[in-house]
């Protein structure tokens, strides 16, 4: 008798277990509440609901099939509380798309306790899309960029207080590897194997009496100062391009200008100067 209101009890507990399960998946409004907004970026959709979360849904295809059939991959993420009158209680994740390649897409997105930096990763390794889900991960850094545009797995960061910066993997979210350097202000420029990394601390206008160009060498740690090279530069630095068959990076003041007749990918762009 015993063992049969075990049975019965147990088999009611996994029904209501299942039920709730069922609820979730098929009626998620009724787990999270109304919809308070719906946006999308690019492929991405986001769902936010009235009790602080929101969904993430990227619609894509199973590249696996030889008649690729269409789903979603989905994820549920902290919605942002919001105090603003004009907008609901919550709001979705400040998210920006950072990296994508026909294999891999790369977003970063906020969360109520990220003070406005990107600390949370979003990786979706379109390979491996039988798994049906986002890898997400967090890091302490503030993630500001995709090293490598091609590769898609390294990211440059720095940290809350800008006073240190970090390459970090962004499957994971672990860093990879640090150095104190305040006050960055360009986009880092690198070579092939993530092991130089260029950039500019303080002012990027030539007016700034603080600017430093520095090369980190990230086998040794160590900052080497080439800001001497900006005393020879004339205009504001857009970016930094790494030159493989030199081992030099080449400085450009990012305003496209199609009436340059340069040579190479960046032939409309005027370049400032370069340096080893």
């Amino acid at each position: 008798m015993e063992k049969q209101v075990f049975l019965k009890h147990t088999a009611l507990f996994i029904a209501g277990i299942g039920i709730i399960i069922g609820i979730q998946v098929l009626h998620p409004e009724i787990m999270r509440g109304k919809v308070l907004s719906a946006s999308s970026l690019y492929d991405l959709s986001l769902v936010t609901y009235e009790k602080g979360q929101t969904e993430l849904i990227y619609n894509d295809y199973d590249y696996s099939l030889d008649d690729p059939k269409n789903w979603d991959v989905r994820a549920v993420v902290d919605a942002i509380p919001s105090d603003d009158p004009r907008y609901p209680e919550f709001i979705a994740p400040n998210i920006a798309l950072i990296g994508a390649s026909p294999q891999k897409i790369v977003h970063t997105f906020d969360d109520p306790n990220s003070n406005g930096c990107q600390r949370n990763i979003l990786y979706l390794d379109r390979t491996k899309m039988e798994k049906e889900k986002f890898t997400i991960s967090r890091t302490e850094y503030c993630v500001k960029s995709i090293v490598d545009e091609w590769d898609l797995t390294t990211f440059f960061a720095v940290n809350p207080e800008n006073t240190k910066i970090a390459l970090g993997s962004t499957t994971d979210g672990n860093i990879l590897a640090s150095i104190d350097a305040a006050n960055v202000s360009s986009r880092p420029g690198h070579n092939w194997e993530n092991t130089k990394i260029a950039f500019v601390t303080g002012d990027v206008s030539p007016e700034g009496d603080n600017r430093k160009l520095l090369l980190w060498d990230v086998n040794a740690n160590v900052l080497i100062d080439k800001t001497d090279v900006l005393k020879t530069i004339q205009g504001d630095i857009g970016f930094i391009h790494y030159v493989h068959e030199t081992d030099s990076f080449d400085l450009y003041d990012g305003n496209f200008d199609p009436t340059l007749h340069g040579e190479g990918e960046f032939s409309a762009y005027k370049k400032l100067g370069s340096f080893k």
